[in-house]
């Protein structure tokens, strides 16, 4: 009988720089490569959490973008700061939301008010700038009993 093995996939780990916006032939920059990226930040978040005892999604905020009128449509039931990442605890059902904010983004107060919600009713609610922050603050919670 032949057994499957899961690989966990490591693209947390293997980030790719980012290209400079400048000509092609250029040198990259330390500070072109060491600027987060929020997609590969929330892929990296996503993945981690579903090989290590959670569920996680990337919910889109952003809506969809009409070209006609040149802005973004609100998603029919789309309420104003929900996290770009929601998932769960498997075995203890806990809600997880994570609020990715890279550079100078702050957080708006919809979305302030839907992370205290959420530490309030018991689950578990950060705010991410880069994956290795997202790290340092799951570890610290893991650490002191709080995941």
């Amino acid at each position: 009988m032949t057994t499957i093995t899961k690989k966990r996939p490591q693209c947390w780990k293997d980030r790719k720089p980012i290209k400079p916006k400048h000509n092609k032939s250029a040198q990259l920059k330390i500070e072109d490569v060491s600027k987060p990226d929020a997609n590969a930040t929330t892929t990296a978040i996503i993945t981690y959490l579903n090989y290590n005892g959670c569920m996680a999604r990337r919910i889109n905020t952003h809506g969809i973008y009409d070209a006609k009128r040149q802005t973004y449509r609100k998603l029919h039931g789309q309420s104003k700061g929900t996290s770009d990442i929601i998932g769960m605890q498997k075995g203890s059902g806990r809600l997880i939301a994570i609020e990715i904010k890279i550079g100078n983004d702050s957080l708006s107060p919809e979305q302030h008010g839907f992370l205290n919600d959420v530490e309030e009713g018991g689950g578990i609610a950060m705010i991410a700038k880069s994956f290795d922050d997202f790290l340092k603050r799951w570890e610290y919670r893991k650490a002191n009993g709080k995941i």
